[in-house]
């Protein structure tokens, strides 16, 4: 993994995560906290969550430490501070990656748990681990935004690289 292509899947990330609650802040509170079959979280569960892990993750990928907490719904008043949490996030994760090395991305990177034993692992493997976390919650969502006539449309890799090369 180079630092151009890391830069590359935080900005993917970014910009895939925009697309998803471009649709979701349009939703009723009905329909953001309805349960669904497939997974036990509500649509805006699984967004919490996304948010919350990204965080974790870029923290511990930062510092080596665990935030301590998980986010919960008690610290947003409304679906539009959760979002402008995770653009927040989503600039600061971009912001992180742009500034490593090739060499940095490759060294072990030890770190700690809540309730584990310290753990050692290549950074860029956790950066990846991030990003592809989130890929799963976002095709969670955007599955169940569709139902509701929400689509994101498609959360491709290849869609956002070919938009920006034009």
């Amino acid at each position: 993994m180079h630092a151009a292509d890391m830069t590359s899947l935080a900005e993917y990330n970014r910009w895939a995560n925009e697309r998803i609650y471009r649709r979701a802040v349009h939703l009723e509170l009905p329909e953001l906290h309805a349960a669904h079959g497939q997974t036990h979280r509500t649509i805006y569960g699984c967004l919490l969550h996304l948010a919350d892990a990204q965080w974790f993750w870029r923290v511990v990928c930062e510092t080596g430490l665990s935030p301590g907490q998980e986010l919960n719904p008690d610290d947003f008043a409304s679906m539009h501070d959760l979002r402008a949490f995770a653009r927040e996030e989503d600039e600061q994760l971009v912001r992180f990656v742009s500034t490593l090395s090739d060499a940095q991305l490759h060294r072990l990177h030890s770190y700690a748990l809540p309730r584990a034993k310290p753990r050692s692992q290549v950074l860029w493997n956790l950066l990846f681990h991030l990003v592809n976390h989130g890929t799963q919650h976002r095709a969670e969502i955007g599955l169940r935004l569709g139902d509701l006539g929400r689509s994101p449309g498609s959360l491709d890799f290849v869609v956002y690289a070919s938009r920006q090369r034009s």
